[in-house]
């Protein structure tokens, strides 16, 4: 086996390739975009393997991801734990291609680490998260928690059901023009938008946590490389109530990189 695909929107995913590529293999990265390129890929390109890599930017339907993986020996899926739509159609293309298919997942934190339970939530979606938010405002009668939503621009709509959301929510997220213009979409306006690449040091997020004024944190469950334990504890540190999205359960996947090499030189050595 000489050739691997890497669709990459992690740490994990950059540190994988890099193990690949000193091993003698040949490694197409691939990233949705240019600020994914930017984080992700240009790193290696510095490196001295950098002439047996290669990058490649741009969000692919599933036909486009099986044109793509024809081409590879194999196939591994280090994008995000939430990006499941993603993860489906990689699968679904590297399925119609007969290409082996590897998920390499990050290991994420389950529960409050530590926290104090009774003010820990978890959730399965953004919408119950926002309902949440709402049925407690109307019944404590109050109106005026502010809260800082660390999730993200591509689930914002559920917030915009907040009473005076506008002035209440602040929202943190990657530092790219296609971010802001979804925030700015659903009606944030710039004093409430937090444009910062992460993860963050929990002294930071206590900064900015202190900073807004906010009562409640809305984060995912991403794991320590996603700086999840961080925001833990500067919430923990400011008294907030934190409202956590589950990650999706994944299985049939990796979560030890060690463990997929191994598995992926087995198939080498075989060929």
């Amino acid at each position: 086996m000489k050739r691997i695909l890497v669709f990459a929107g992690t740490s994990e995913g950059r540190t994988f390739a890099e193990k690949v590529l000193s091993l003698g293999f040949f490694v197409t990265l691939s990233v949705a975009t240019e600020y994914g390129k930017e984080v992700v890929g240009e790193k290696l390109l510095c490196r001295p393997v950098a002439d047996r890599l290669s990058l490649r930017v741009g969000r692919l339907s599933v036909d486009e991801m099986a044109r793509l993986a024809a081409d590879f020996d194999a196939v591994v899926d280090a994008t995000h734990p939430f990006a499941v739509e993603v993860t489906d159609n990689i699968k679904k293309a590297c399925a119609s291609v007969k290409k082996p298919y590897f998920r390499l997942a990050r290991s994420v934190a389950v529960g409050n680490s530590g926290g104090n339970p009774s003010d820990f939530y978890e959730f399965n979606t953004m919408e119950e998260i926002a309902d949440f938010i709402v049925r407690t405002d109307a019944e404590l009668d109050d109106f005026s928690r502010r809260i800082f939503v660390s999730t993200g621009a591509k689930e914002l709509s559920p917030f915009t059901r907040i009473c005076d959301f506008k002035s209440r929510v602040f929202v943190r997220v990657l530092p790219s023009a296609e971010s802001i213009r979804k925030c700015e979409a659903h009606g944030f306006s710039k004093s409430r938008i937090i444009a910062m690449q992460g993860p963050f040091s929990a002294a930071l997020n206590e900064a900015m946590f202190r900073e807004t004024g906010a009562g409640i944190l809305v984060t995912k469950m991403s794991g320590r490389n996603g700086g999840f334990c961080e925001k833990i504890a500067a919430a923990e540190k400011c008294g907030m109530t934190v409202l956590a999205l589950r990650p999706p359960e994944e299985t049939d996947a990796f979560s030890d990189m060690d463990g997929l090499l191994s598995v992926i030189l087995g198939m080498k050595s075989s060929l």
